[in-house]
Protein backbone atom coordinates (compact mmCIF):
# COMPACT_ATOMS: atom_id res chain seq x y z
CA UNK A 1 0.00 0.00 0.00
CA UNK A 2 1.11 3.60 -0.54
CA UNK A 3 2.38 5.62 2.42
CA UNK A 4 -0.41 8.24 2.34
CA UNK A 5 -4.10 8.27 1.47
CA UNK A 6 -5.13 11.75 0.33
CA UNK A 7 -8.80 12.16 1.28
CA UNK A 8 -10.66 14.85 -0.68
CA UNK A 9 -14.48 15.06 -0.59
CA UNK A 10 -16.28 17.45 -2.94
CA UNK A 11 -19.79 18.75 -3.50
CA UNK A 12 -20.61 20.80 -6.60
CA UNK A 13 -17.00 21.98 -6.76
CA UNK A 14 -16.65 22.27 -10.51
CA UNK A 15 -15.25 25.80 -10.46
CA UNK A 16 -12.09 24.91 -8.53
CA UNK A 17 -11.78 21.13 -8.67
CA UNK A 18 -9.14 20.92 -11.42
CA UNK A 19 -6.75 23.24 -9.61
CA UNK A 20 -7.05 21.27 -6.39
CA UNK A 21 -6.64 17.88 -8.08
CA UNK A 22 -3.56 19.02 -9.99
CA UNK A 23 -1.93 20.42 -6.84
CA UNK A 24 -2.16 16.90 -5.39
CA UNK A 25 -1.00 15.06 -8.50
CA UNK A 26 2.01 17.40 -8.85
CA UNK A 27 3.41 16.72 -5.38
CA UNK A 28 7.15 16.05 -5.06
CA UNK A 29 6.13 13.03 -2.93
CA UNK A 30 4.29 10.49 -5.09
CA UNK A 31 3.76 7.47 -2.82
CA UNK A 32 0.05 8.09 -2.23
CA UNK A 33 -3.44 7.04 -3.22
CA UNK A 34 -5.93 9.80 -4.01
CA UNK A 35 -9.43 9.12 -2.69
CA UNK A 36 -11.75 11.66 -4.32
CA UNK A 37 -15.21 11.38 -2.77
CA UNK A 38 -18.23 12.78 -4.60
CA UNK A 39 -20.60 13.86 -1.81
CA UNK A 40 -23.71 13.62 -3.98
CA UNK A 41 -22.84 16.43 -6.41
CA UNK A 42 -25.53 17.61 -8.83
CA UNK A 43 -23.41 19.84 -11.10
CA UNK A 44 -21.60 17.10 -13.00
CA UNK A 45 -18.29 17.86 -11.31
CA UNK A 46 -17.56 14.13 -11.05
CA UNK A 47 -16.94 14.24 -14.80
CA UNK A 48 -13.98 16.52 -14.16
CA UNK A 49 -12.36 13.82 -12.03
CA UNK A 50 -12.87 11.30 -14.84
CA UNK A 51 -10.72 13.46 -17.13
CA UNK A 52 -7.61 12.44 -15.15
CA UNK A 53 -6.06 9.13 -16.14
CA UNK A 54 -3.90 8.57 -13.07
CA UNK A 55 -3.78 5.20 -11.35
CA UNK A 56 -3.50 6.89 -7.96
CA UNK A 57 -7.03 8.32 -8.27
CA UNK A 58 -10.01 6.44 -6.86
CA UNK A 59 -13.33 8.22 -7.45
CA UNK A 60 -16.08 7.16 -5.04
CA UNK A 61 -19.69 8.28 -5.55
CA UNK A 62 -21.81 8.72 -2.40
CA UNK A 63 -25.10 10.26 -1.31
CA UNK A 64 -24.99 13.83 0.00
CA UNK A 65 -24.00 13.57 3.69
CA UNK A 66 -20.67 15.28 4.32
CA UNK A 67 -19.77 13.72 7.67
CA UNK A 68 -20.74 10.25 6.47
CA UNK A 69 -18.63 10.88 3.36
CA UNK A 70 -15.63 11.84 5.50
CA UNK A 71 -16.02 8.70 7.61
CA UNK A 72 -16.40 6.55 4.50
CA UNK A 73 -13.09 8.00 3.34
CA UNK A 74 -11.45 7.01 6.62
CA UNK A 75 -12.78 3.46 6.15
CA UNK A 76 -11.48 3.22 2.58
CA UNK A 77 -8.03 4.61 3.40
CA UNK A 78 -5.54 1.82 3.98
CA UNK A 79 -2.30 3.77 4.11
CA UNK A 80 -0.13 4.56 7.12
CA UNK A 81 -1.22 8.21 7.02
CA UNK A 82 -4.35 10.06 5.91
CA UNK A 83 -3.93 13.56 4.48
CA UNK A 84 -7.02 15.75 4.27
CA UNK A 85 -7.66 18.08 1.38
CA UNK A 86 -10.57 20.29 0.29
CA UNK A 87 -11.72 20.58 -3.32
CA UNK A 88 -11.15 24.34 -3.56
CA UNK A 89 -7.73 24.59 -1.89
CA UNK A 90 -4.20 24.19 -3.24
CA UNK A 91 -1.34 22.14 -1.78
CA UNK A 92 2.19 23.49 -1.97
CA UNK A 93 4.35 21.11 -4.01
CA UNK A 94 6.25 19.81 -0.99
CA UNK A 95 3.32 19.46 1.43
CA UNK A 96 3.01 15.66 1.49
CA UNK A 97 6.79 15.19 1.62
CA UNK A 98 7.17 17.60 4.54
CA UNK A 99 4.32 16.07 6.52
CA UNK A 100 5.39 12.49 5.82
CA UNK A 101 8.94 13.21 7.01
CA UNK A 102 7.65 15.04 10.09
CA UNK A 103 5.38 12.17 11.14
CA UNK A 104 8.13 9.61 10.54
CA UNK A 105 10.53 11.63 12.70
CA UNK A 106 8.00 12.41 15.46
CA UNK A 107 6.37 9.12 16.38
CA UNK A 108 4.68 10.73 19.38
CA UNK A 109 2.53 12.94 17.13
CA UNK A 110 -0.87 11.55 16.12
CA UNK A 111 -2.11 14.38 13.88
CA UNK A 112 -0.29 17.29 12.30
CA UNK A 113 -1.33 20.43 10.43
CA UNK A 114 0.59 23.42 9.16
CA UNK A 115 0.51 27.15 8.65
CA UNK A 116 -1.69 28.27 5.75
CA UNK A 117 -1.94 31.16 3.30
CA UNK A 118 -5.46 32.32 2.51
CA UNK A 119 -6.42 33.61 -0.93
CA UNK A 120 -9.56 34.67 -2.77
CA UNK A 121 -11.76 37.02 -0.73
CA UNK A 122 -9.09 37.40 1.97
CA UNK A 123 -5.30 37.16 1.75
CA UNK A 124 -3.29 36.57 4.91
CA UNK A 125 -0.77 34.24 6.47
CA UNK A 126 -2.21 32.13 9.30
CA UNK A 127 0.49 31.01 11.73
CA UNK A 128 -1.15 28.20 13.71
CA UNK A 129 0.23 27.32 17.13
CA UNK A 130 2.95 24.69 16.96
CA UNK A 131 3.31 22.79 20.24
CA UNK A 132 0.78 20.31 21.63
CA UNK A 133 0.34 22.24 24.88
CA UNK A 134 -0.35 25.52 23.08
CA UNK A 135 -2.76 23.83 20.68
CA UNK A 136 -4.79 22.13 23.42
CA UNK A 137 -5.06 25.33 25.45
CA UNK A 138 -6.18 27.30 22.39
CA UNK A 139 -9.07 24.89 21.90
CA UNK A 140 -10.75 26.77 24.73
CA UNK A 141 -10.93 29.77 22.37
CA UNK A 142 -11.21 28.31 18.88
CA UNK A 143 -10.16 25.54 16.49
CA UNK A 144 -6.34 25.66 16.28
CA UNK A 145 -5.97 23.30 13.30
CA UNK A 146 -6.71 23.88 9.61
CA UNK A 147 -8.73 20.84 8.54
CA UNK A 148 -7.59 20.61 4.88
CA UNK A 149 -3.94 20.90 5.98
CA UNK A 150 -4.04 17.90 8.33
CA UNK A 151 -2.28 14.55 8.20
CA UNK A 152 -3.47 11.81 10.58
CA UNK A 153 -1.78 8.68 11.85
CA UNK A 154 -3.99 5.81 10.71
CA UNK A 155 -3.01 3.53 13.61
CA UNK A 156 -4.24 6.12 16.13
CA UNK A 157 -7.65 6.35 14.46
CA UNK A 158 -7.99 2.58 14.28
CA UNK A 159 -6.75 1.78 17.78
CA UNK A 160 -9.08 4.30 19.42
CA UNK A 161 -11.91 3.95 16.89
CA UNK A 162 -11.93 7.67 16.17
CA UNK A 163 -14.28 9.08 13.55
CA UNK A 164 -15.96 12.38 12.69
CA UNK A 165 -18.95 12.88 15.01
CA UNK A 166 -22.24 13.80 13.34
CA UNK A 167 -23.49 15.47 16.54
CA UNK A 168 -20.96 18.27 15.93
CA UNK A 169 -22.08 19.31 12.46
CA UNK A 170 -19.84 21.96 10.84
CA UNK A 171 -17.32 21.53 13.69
CA UNK A 172 -16.77 17.78 13.29
CA UNK A 173 -13.06 18.34 12.62
CA UNK A 174 -12.61 20.43 15.79
CA UNK A 175 -14.28 17.65 17.81
CA UNK A 176 -11.94 15.05 16.27
CA UNK A 177 -8.84 17.08 17.20
CA UNK A 178 -10.08 17.29 20.79
CA UNK A 179 -10.63 13.52 20.93
CA UNK A 180 -7.13 12.94 19.58
CA UNK A 181 -5.74 15.36 22.20
CA UNK A 182 -7.29 13.24 24.95
CA UNK A 183 -5.25 10.19 23.98
CA UNK A 184 -2.32 11.55 22.01
CA UNK A 185 -0.52 14.62 20.72
CA UNK A 186 -1.06 17.27 18.06
CA UNK A 187 1.33 19.57 16.20
CA UNK A 188 1.48 22.15 13.43
CA UNK A 189 4.49 22.48 11.14
CA UNK A 190 5.53 26.18 11.11
CA UNK A 191 5.54 26.40 7.31
CA UNK A 192 2.88 27.30 4.76
CA UNK A 193 1.90 23.95 3.20
CA UNK A 194 -1.59 24.86 2.00
CA UNK A 195 -3.23 27.75 0.18
CA UNK A 196 -6.74 28.06 1.63
CA UNK A 197 -9.48 29.62 -0.47
CA UNK A 198 -11.77 32.16 1.22
CA UNK A 199 -15.17 32.84 -0.35
CA UNK A 200 -18.81 33.51 0.46
CA UNK A 201 -19.54 29.85 -0.32
CA UNK A 202 -17.55 28.52 2.65
CA UNK A 203 -19.34 26.62 5.39
CA UNK A 204 -17.96 29.10 7.93
CA UNK A 205 -19.91 31.82 6.07
CA UNK A 206 -23.05 29.99 4.90
CA UNK A 207 -23.56 27.97 8.10
CA UNK A 208 -22.00 30.38 10.57
CA UNK A 209 -24.71 30.15 13.25
CA UNK A 210 -24.95 26.36 13.23
CA UNK A 211 -21.18 26.04 13.19
CA UNK A 212 -20.95 28.38 16.18
CA UNK A 213 -23.25 26.16 18.25
CA UNK A 214 -21.16 23.05 17.56
CA UNK A 215 -17.92 24.96 18.10
CA UNK A 216 -19.08 26.19 21.50
CA UNK A 217 -19.83 22.60 22.53
CA UNK A 218 -16.24 21.61 21.72
CA UNK A 219 -14.85 24.69 23.50
CA UNK A 220 -16.73 23.72 26.67
CA UNK A 221 -15.32 20.20 26.40
CA UNK A 222 -11.84 21.69 25.98
CA UNK A 223 -12.34 23.57 29.25
CA UNK A 224 -13.36 20.32 30.93
CA UNK A 225 -10.22 18.66 29.56
CA UNK A 226 -8.14 21.48 31.02
CA UNK A 227 -9.82 21.09 34.41
CA UNK A 228 -9.29 17.32 34.40
CA UNK A 229 -5.65 17.80 33.47
CA UNK A 230 -4.99 19.82 36.61
CA UNK A 231 -7.29 17.66 38.76
CA UNK A 232 -9.24 20.71 40.02
CA UNK A 233 -6.65 21.19 42.78
CA UNK A 234 -4.36 24.02 41.76
CA UNK A 235 -4.89 27.01 44.10
CA UNK A 236 -5.07 30.54 42.70
CA UNK A 237 -5.31 33.28 45.33
CA UNK A 238 -7.04 30.96 47.76
CA UNK A 239 -9.41 29.41 45.23
CA UNK A 240 -9.21 26.27 43.15
CA UNK A 241 -9.46 26.53 39.40
CA UNK A 242 -12.53 24.32 39.64
CA UNK A 243 -14.32 26.79 41.92
CA UNK A 244 -13.38 29.70 39.68
CA UNK A 245 -14.79 27.81 36.73
CA UNK A 246 -18.08 27.18 38.55
CA UNK A 247 -18.36 30.84 39.48
CA UNK A 248 -17.71 31.91 35.90
CA UNK A 249 -20.30 29.48 34.54
CA UNK A 250 -22.86 30.93 36.92
CA UNK A 251 -22.08 34.43 35.63
CA UNK A 252 -22.64 33.13 32.09
CA UNK A 253 -25.96 31.54 33.12
CA UNK A 254 -27.09 34.85 34.61
CA UNK A 255 -25.93 36.73 31.47
CA UNK A 256 -23.45 38.88 33.40
CA UNK A 257 -20.66 37.77 31.05
CA UNK A 258 -20.73 36.20 27.59
CA UNK A 259 -19.68 32.65 26.82
CA UNK A 260 -16.81 34.09 24.77
CA UNK A 261 -15.60 36.10 27.77
CA UNK A 262 -15.80 32.98 29.94
CA UNK A 263 -13.67 31.07 27.43
CA UNK A 264 -11.16 33.91 27.21
CA UNK A 265 -10.70 33.89 31.00
CA UNK A 266 -10.28 30.11 31.14
CA UNK A 267 -7.81 30.24 28.24
CA UNK A 268 -5.74 32.88 30.03
CA UNK A 269 -5.79 30.71 33.16
CA UNK A 270 -4.69 27.64 31.18
CA UNK A 271 -1.79 29.54 29.63
CA UNK A 272 -0.72 30.85 33.02
CA UNK A 273 -0.74 27.40 34.59
CA UNK A 274 1.17 25.77 31.72
CA UNK A 275 3.80 28.50 31.90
Amino acid sequence: MPAISVLMPFYNAGNFLRTSIESVLNQTFDDFEFLILDDGSTDGSANIVKEYYDTRINLVRLEHDFINTLNRGLELAKSKYIARMDADDVMTKSRLHRQFCFMEQHLEIDACGSWIQTFGDACRKVECLVSHEEIVNFMIKANPMAHPAMILRQSTLQTHRLRYDGKYEYAEDFKLWLEIAKIGRLANIPEILLHYRCSDEQVSVRKKDRQSVSTDKVRQEAIELFLNRINFRLPIAGHTVYKINEQLKELVNQSFISFDAYCQIMYAMAKTIDN
